[in-house]
């Protein structure tokens, strides 16, 4: 559903998925929404008037995490399949697959620049560099499992390039999301 924030009121409901809705995004002009679902697609949005414009499908599994880079041309799902996928939204094509984490990925960001992309499993929080003209493997810059051992759900937060991540089950640790060093602990 889309919501107006200001009157609280239902803008539109957008209907396309054959299973749970389990993500959503927006493009920070708000023109473009991306779902994410238990059937294993990603469906790219026209906020506008609903419009479906596509499609994304490549997960073997549910797709519980999903982003959208500030201007909306790039797309980022994390799947239960053990994968995330950079996607380009101008036609739907499958950039590349980031595989790696040994459980399912249950939350992803991208920065608003779509340079870097952040995924998080129950086994580790990975920090990728994209680099979106070739399409090729990219080399992971930190992965650091002990902070997600007791990952239950996820919040991220994106500031031009991922500045600080927020994680938690019972608890929240804040960290700056190059060093993964922890800056603050709430439990």
């Amino acid at each position: 559903i889309l919501w107006d924030t200001s009157e609280g009121t239902a803008i539109r409901t957008l209907q396309g998925h054959s299973g749970d809705v389990t993500d959503c995004a927006l493009s920070a002009d708000g023109s473009l929404a991306l779902s994410a679902s238990e059937d294993r697609t990603c469906i790219l949005w026209r906020t506008s008037d609903g419009a479906r414009i596509r499609t994304l499908r490549g997960h073997r599994s549910g797709v519980y995490g999903c982003a959208l880079s500030a201007d909306g041309r790039l797309a980022f799902s994390a799947s239960e399949d053990r994968t995330c996928i950079l996607w380009d939204t101008s036609d739907g094509t499958l950039i590349r697959t980031l595989e790696g984490h040994a459980g399912g990925v249950e939350a992803c960001a991208l920065s608003a620049e779509g340079k870097l992309s952040l995924s998080i499993s129950r086994d580790a929080c990975v920090l990728h560099p994209l680099n979106t003209s070739t399409r090729v493997g990219c080399q992971i810059t930190r992965s650091f499992a002990a902070l997600s051992r007791d990952l239950g759900s996820c919040l991220s937060m994106v500031h031009g390039e991922i500045s600080r991540a927020l994680f938690g089950y019972d608890y929240f640790k804040m960290t700056h999301a190059r060093s993964f060093e922890i800056e603050r602990e709430l439990v």
